[in-house]
């Protein structure tokens, strides 16, 4: 008998007179005194002595393979055994513990400790910038982590903007994966930069201030036409019967500014009378890239000919551009 046994009474533990087969064990007395009600089992020796019940001596940062810190320390045992202490496998992740408390519905994954403390549940030590490859700047900043994080956070998400916004391209991947080439993070439609010049039709004269949308008809800018004709068929008031080559005359500093040097730039050269003709007394049937028109006089004059023919289809034998009355016979 020690300590607070020797106080006791012997009918406290030998109901009846009863001294043979006595139990020996703590609980099989103290069992009515038990306030876990069994769910710290049955060994009260490991928290418990002979001199005084109120005191434990039980130390679970020592006695256990999991101290406690935090908040942790403040909790009731049974909080966290709910059944025997002993018999119970409780885990020593977060997880195993706080998986109703998961408001992340298993989309984060099980490592709790990665964001959250001991201390408060509430404030998250994750820092983006520099636990992960990717720094949340702009719009980034505001975006709720679900949106991006969708199942595990710990699968591996791209880092390139098209691997989140292949569903947000209104250009239907005719652009190509680049997105920063445009847009950056602070803003998706607002400050788009892009240098035209680097494309394959710089933008030049008054193409600098035409709006997008007057050439690219629609969101995937894909499929614009590049040459003049393409875009100006129908302010041709020439009826493409000058070809569709409008860059031999105009520049795209003015539509109305042009020059044309027939004798330099074609094979005819405009001479004496010709020079006075109407553009279309000899270009009459619309053209392609290629203008081609008759060079040879016949072909021009031949309702002209007061000869019918009986002299023959050369002109040029007789004749002269200054006029054609005047002849200067050469054999």
């Amino acid at each position: 008998m020690r300590d607070a046994h020797k106080k006791a009474s012997c009918r406290a533990c030998h109901p009846n007179e009863r001294y043979t087969k006595v139990a020996k064990a703590c609980y099989d007395c103290h069992r009515i005194n038990d306030k876990h009600q069994g769910t710290m089992g049955k060994k009260c020796k490991d928290c418990h002595n002979e001199k005084e019940w109120k005191k434990q001596h039980f130390s679970h940062d020592k006695d256990t393979k999991f101290p406690l810190h935090g908040r942790h320390q403040k909790l009731r045992c049974e909080a966290c055994h709910e059944k025997n202490a002993y018999e119970e496998d409780l885990g020593k992740k977060c997880f195993d513990c706080h998986q109703k408390d998961d408001e992340h519905k298993g989309r984060y994954g099980k490592k709790c400790a990665d964001c959250h403390g001991e201390k408060a549940w509430d404030k998250v030590k994750f820092d983006h910038e520099k636990d992960t490859h990717f720094p949340l700047r702009g719009r980034h900043k505001d975006v709720h982590c679900s949106v991006c994080h969708k199942k595990d956070i710990h699968a591996k998400l791209g880092k390139k903007c098209f691997d989140c916004h292949r569903l947000n391209d209104v250009h239907r991947g005719k652009l190509g994966k680049s997105c920063r080439r445009c847009h950056d993070e602070k803003s998706w439609s607002e400050r788009i930069r892009f240098d035209h010049g680097l494309t394959r039709f710089p933008l030049l004269g008054l193409h600098a201030l035409a709006p997008c949308e007057e050439c690219h008809l629609t969101q995937d800018f894909g499929g614009t036409e590049r040459r003049c004709n393409g875009c100006h068929k129908a302010d041709d008031e020439h009826k493409q019967r000058l070809g569709t080559e409008c860059g031999y005359c105009h520049n795209p500093n003015d539509w109305a500014v042009w020059h044309f040097d027939h004798d330099t730039q074609s094979r005819f050269k405009l001479e004496g009378r010709h020079k006075r003709v109407d553009c279309y007394a000899c270009h009459i049937k619309p053209m392609g890239k290629e203008v081609v028109a008759p060079t040879h006089c016949y072909r021009c004059h031949v309702d002209d000919d007061i000869h019918r023919g009986s002299f023959g289809n050369r002109c040029e034998k007789c004749h002269v551009a200054s006029g054609f009355k005047d002849v200067e016979f050469s054999r």
